[in-house]
């Protein structure tokens, strides 16, 4: 599916009721309290999105209250399902800790790692908002530096990461 458009260099995507893969998202749920509970915030809430087809995308977007909106906006309260987001390197989006925001978007269809690791990365971002305030990350200077560092942590997670996974394996459902 493109979810690229190359006309105005935004991906597509679409905001989910819920993951379909139940299990997973109480994973994920139980992931998110226990880096809350390391990073020393409340536990957020995660919202599932996947790639969007960009015409379908673009028309519902294009007639929807919240047209008015940026990419770099929080697409959590809108009220169309679509968004599209900006980025300023070809990079895959697993997960989305939009600027002022409290809760965190993972994408759909990901292994359980990435999945949990994207979860680390996100949640990292808001604890970088409670610690340098919410428009850190929105600066220039300061974006590579707060990608390198999300990154890092999400990376340094890796054995609890599968750990976890071990201890939940009777969880995880495998789709062929």
């Amino acid at each position: 599916m493109n979810n690229f458009d190359q006309d105005t260099g935004l991906h597509w995507y679409r905001r989910l009721e819920g993951n379909p893969d139940e299990m997973l998202t109480s994973l994920a749920a139980s992931f998110s309290q226990l880096l809350s509970g390391q990073l020393g915030m409340t536990p957020r809430a995660i919202y599932w999105f996947e790639k969007a087809d960009v015409n379908e995308a673009s028309a519902a977007w294009t007639v929807s209250s919240d047209a008015q909106h940026q990419p770099i906006d929080n697409p959590i309260p809108h009220s169309c399902p679509y968004f599209r987001v900006s980025d300023r390197r070809e990079m895959v989006h697993v997960g989305m800790a939009p600027f002022n925001a409290a809760d965190i978007l993972i994408q759909v269809g990901f292994p359980p790692e990435q999945t949990l690791k994207a979860i680390a990365d996100e949640c990292y971002h808001l604890y970088q908002d409670v610690r340098h305030g919410p428009s850190w990350r929105q600066q220039d200077e300061n974006y590579d530096l707060a990608e390198e560092e999300a990154a890092q942590f999400a990376e340094s997670l890796v054995p609890t990461i599968n750990d976890f996974l071990k201890a939940n394996r009777s969880s995880l459902v495998t789709i062929e």
